[in-house]
């Protein structure tokens, strides 16, 4: 998502999604390195200049553009950095891929959200699913009981002892 946070909040971005590296761009530069691929990339759980790209673009000192996003396979992400290198016409593009990447692939929907997809005709791939439809979340319907003893230490404890957690 496009200036998304708040610069030092720990995740931000600015325009077109790219992650911040921990200060703020007016505008991604043109001729950057580009970092493209799943959430190792983008930085999961480290502030914005703790990702490798921004580390990258310290050690270069020049601009590294993280625009690794999360849960991305490996078609997505190739899909990304065409989107991006039409924009941004980087000198280089950095493609970060891990296995679990290529079997996200085979999803049309995954963690939770709708994705494109290919189908192969004729020997050729073709692009499916787009544009990707918005996800609408409906909450799940707890049963009564849950909202009487789902906060219960006794409870949570008698169902232990009688192996009926499950229940």
């Amino acid at each position: 998502k496009a200036n998304f946070g708040v610069v030092g909040s720990g995740h931000s971005t600015g325009p077109l999604g790219i992650r911040t590296n921990g200060f703020r761009r007016d505008a991604p530069p043109t001729g950057a390195v580009l970092a493209v691929g799943d959430s190792f990339t983008a930085g999961s759980g480290v502030l914005d200049a703790e990702t490798w790209p921004a580390v990258r673009e310290r050690r270069r000192g020049a601009p590294v553009l993280n625009a690794g996003v999360g849960a991305f396979g490996t078609d997505q992400i190739v899909l990304h950095a065409e989107q991006l290198s039409e924009i941004l016409k980087p000198s280089v593009i950095v493609v970060g891929i891990l296995s679990q990447d290529n079997l996200r692939n085979q999803y049309r929907v995954y963690g939770g959200g709708h994705k494109p997809w290919f189908t192969v005709e004729n020997g050729k791939p073709v692009l499916q699913g787009v544009p990707v439809p918005n996800v609408v979340y409906e909450p799940i319907p707890l049963h009564w009981t849950r909202h009487v003893f789902g906060y219960s230490y006794l409870v949570h404890f008698t169902m232990t002892r009688l192996n009926r957690l499950r229940w």
